[in-house]
């Protein structure tokens, strides 16, 4: 009668931590940035939650006051809470962002699909539209739409979103390309599948993710823009309190009172520093996943 034995591991051997599939190594960058859009995300939302003082509430004998424990960004020239202008600056800014980048993609994706997915003729008007919009400077080309359009925060954000159609559709055009000659889209269309059932069903749901995994970049870049046209007056108007339109208001006093640009300066930076980490979040997600 034989006895079976199991080889027993060497004694110095230590089961490997086990990862969930899907689920990167997240370092403390990215945390960072997702606690930041975290705390953006409730400004945007709900900002008293942050900053229960009123933005446009004046207070004489206040300007100018250098940042304390009463006021932790200082107060501007009529004695309003810099911390609470850049927080409750960011419904404005953020809310700027995304109609920008809901723009861009509703016309980025349609140029990009029509274009990719039909060829031919309809294609090369379309990538030559998509390089003439590219070879133009993204600031500058916003600048034109919206004095065409007219000043205003709202306009500002048409002109950035019309700016950003470009990227979106170079990016939907590509990969509606590759996946329109792959084995499954032909043997869909072998089987009677319609043009609109092949695209909706089999070409589409495996181009969005590129596209998707763009938006955060496209969000930060946004908010550079408008920020940038509100710095130069095309934007927001005085009172709100809008990120751009501050850093405006604060460059007179640059050396007297330096936190009026500084604060809501590095408010912009570390937004679209953090955008881009959770762009980058969603690359190893993505190729984790796969």
């Amino acid at each position: 009668m034989t006895v079976a034995t199991r080889a027993s591991a060497p004694a110095g051997a230590r089961r490997a931590p086990r990862t969930g599939r899907g689920l990167p190594a997240i370092g403390a960058a990215d945390a960072a940035a997702v606690l930041f859009l975290v705390l953006l995300l409730i400004a945007l939302i709900a900002p008293s939650l942050l900053a229960r003082a009123d933005p446009l509430a004046a207070a004489d004998g206040q300007g100018l006051l250098a940042p304390s424990t009463a006021h932790w960004f200082g107060t501007d020239y009529l004695g309003r809470d810099v911390y609470t202008r850049v927080v409750h600056g960011a419904r404005a800014s953020l809310s700027a962002s995304a109609v920008a980048v809901a723009v861009g993609l509703a016309g980025g994706l349609t140029l990009g699909v029509v274009s990719g997915y039909l060829g031919g003729v309809v294609d090369s008007v379309i990538s030559r539209l998509i390089d003439v919009l590219l070879s133009v400077p993204g600031l500058l080309l916003s600048m034109v739409i919206v004095v065409s359009l007219g000043f205003g925060a709202v306009n500002a954000a048409i002109a950035v979103g019309i700016s950003s159609i470009a990227s979106f559709a170079r990016v939907t055009r590509s990969g509606v390309l590759t996946l329109r000659s792959s084995g499954y889209v032909e043997a869909a269309q072998h089987q009677g599948a319609s043009r609109l059932r092949t695209l909706a069903h089999h070409i589409l749901p495996n181009a969005v993710g590129p596209v998707v995994s763009l938006i955060p970049l496209q969000f930060g870049g946004a908010i550079v823009w408008i920020s940038s046209l509100s710095f130069l007056g095309f934007g927001a108007v005085p009172p709100s309190p809008e990120w751009g339109l501050q850093v405006s208001e604060g460059r007179q006093y640059l050396l007297s009172a330096p936190w009026l640009l500084l604060a809501p300066g590095v408010v912009i930076v570390l937004t679209v520093l953090s955008a881009s980490h959770l762009q980058g979040l969603w690359e190893k997600i993505r190729r984790t996943s796969n």
